[in-house]
């Protein structure tokens, strides 16, 4: 009994009609189909040149001509045996009983794997590849690199301390809080820290980081908060550039 149906491998069927046109395609399609249901005979001249209107043409010329003067197709040939074969091996198996049903399993799983998944490991190798490539292309950035986000969280860092109004908009929220001094703190103990740099990169969906809103939480956090004292002015020990550089220094 003929198989109703062949495997369509629809990778090699793309690349092999890569540079037919459409009109060429359909041609193609049909005479593969035509030769699978005239199995075992091949497609007489005649109907080529029906289909084809030449055997020169770029479709004709993907068939093979036999001894009898008749055309098929190499590939299709081959997928047509290996199914009849499949089938035939399924029957014989299933007329076995039970012991060999299990066997039968076995076989049909092993072909399927073959026929249907012939190119999975290949595929699997190149998506692989590909994501391995893609990443090793990628430029590195703070959520991949300790340095970067040590630079970006310092200049993040000056960028606070130089703005006057921003700074004077938090003595406004916090009064009483040295402001510099407690951004300092905050910089020194954590944010300018591997500690720090984990953290952030434990937040998955951040890809960028608004240091702006991270230090405006952190002036709110008692651990960073440091007062001024009765007599001492705003900022007053972070006048001194070897403190502030030697905080810096301690990051690394």
């Amino acid at each position: 009994m003929k198989s109703p149906a062949v495997l369509l491998y629809t990778s090699d069927f793309l690349t092999g009609t890569i540079l037919l046109s459409d009109e060429e395609t359909g041609k193609y399609i049909r005479l593969l189909c035509l030769q699978h249901q005239l199995y075992p005979k091949h497609i007489p001249e005649s109907h080529m040149i029906f289909i084809c209107n030449s055997l020169d043409s770029a479709v004709a010329k993907k068939f093979i001509r036999d001894k009898q003067g008749n055309y098929y197709n190499e590939r299709m040939q081959i997928e047509i045996e290996k199914r009849l074969s499949y089938s035939k091996s399924r029957s014989n198996n299933r007329k076995s009983g039970l012991k060999k049903e299990k066997h039968m399993k076995n076989i049909c799983e092993s072909y399927e794997k073959h026929m249907d998944n012939d190119n999975d490991n290949e595929n699997i190798k190149e998506v692989k590849n590909k994501v391995k490539n893609k990443k090793s292309l990628e430029e590195p950035s703070w959520r991949t690199d300790l340095n970067i986000y040590i630079q970006e969280e310092r200049a993040a860092y000056n960028s606070l301390l130089s703005d006057e109004s921003w700074i004077a908009g938090r003595e406004k929220f916090h009064p009483g809080l040295d402001i510099k001094l407690s951004l300092e703190k905050a910089h020194v103990d954590f944010w300018g820290t591997e500690a720090g740099w984990n953290h952030k990169r434990s937040e998955r969906k951040t890809k960028s980081i608004n240091w702006k809103t991270t230090y405006q939480t952190a002036l709110s956090m008692r651990c960073n908060q440091v007062w001024i004292k009765k007599g001492e002015k705003n900022g007053s020990v972070l006048n001194s550039g070897d403190r502030q550089r030697n905080a810096y220094d301690s990051i690394n």
